[in-house]
């Protein structure tokens, strides 16, 4: 999946975490379980990959 033009929208630190809040949302309504270790490879070579862990807060 891929959508350059959302996440060319995310330009401020509070945007990126409105743009996560409303992915993980997504997954538990979806009943997908977003916990754990996700991997990101970017396919523009420019750019990094990402790995990032999610822990969910009690």
């Amino acid at each position: 999946m891929s959508d350059d033009s959302a996440a060319d929208a995310v330009t401020t630190s509070t945007e990126f975490e409105a743009a996560l809040g409303r992915i993980l949302t997504a997954a538990e309504r979806n009943d997908i379980n977003p916990r754990g270790s996700w991997v990101y490879d970017n396919e523009d070579e420019s750019l990094a990959n990402w790995e990032v862990e999610i822990y969910e807060l009690e």
